[in-house]
C-alpha cells in the first residue's frame, strides 16, 4: 500500500522532491522532476509486484524478492552515502536529506537480515520446513 502511495504522490507531484535534493535551476529543476517521475512509476509497480506475489505460494519467489530488495537498498544506501559524502550539494543535508539515508540504511539492514540470517522455514509459505 505504501508503495502505492509513495509513487502515486510522486508521479503526480514531483516537485516533492525538493524535500531531498537541492535544486536551484530551472534546467536542474526539470531534470529532478523527470528523474522522480521515472523512479516513481518504478515504486508504483512494485506496489503491484507486491499485491499480487502475496498469493504465490513458492518460498523461492519470497525469498527472491527479499535478495532483490536488498540489494536495491544496499546499491541506493551507498550512492546516497556517497553523493552526500561529496559536499557537492546535490543530497541536501538537512532533516529530510539525513533521514533518507537512515531509513535507507534501516530498510538495507532489514533486508539484509533476512538475506542472510533467516533459516529457510522462513521462505516456506505454506508452515513447512523448506531443507
Amino acid at each position: 500500500l505504501s508503495s502505492f502511495l509513495i509513487g502515486l504522490i510522486g508521479y503526480l507531484n514531483p516537485s516533492a522532491a525538493m524535500l531531498f535534493f537541492s535544486m536551484e535551476s530551472s534546467r536542474e529543476i526539470g531534470v529532478g522532476r523527470i528523474l522522480t517521475r521515472l523512479f516513481c512509476s518504478l515504486i508504483f509497480a512494485q506496489g503491484i509486484m507486491i499485491w499480487r506475489a502475496r498469493k504465490i505460494n513458492d518460498g523461492e519467489v519470497k525469498r527472491a524478492f527479499i535478495l532483490a530488495y536488498f540489494v536495491c537498498f544496499l546499491c541506493s544506501t551507498v550512492a546516497l552515502v556517497l553523493e552526500h559524502a561529496s559536499n557537492q550539494g546535490i543530497v541536501d543535508g538537512k532533516f529530510f536529506g539525513v533521514m533518507k539515508i537512515v531509513v535507507m540504511m534501516a530498510l538495507t539492514v532489514g533486508y539484509g537480515w533476512f538475506t542472510f540470517f533467516q533459516p529457510p522455514v522462513v521462505y516456506s509459505l505454506s508452515g513447512q520446513r523448506a531443507y
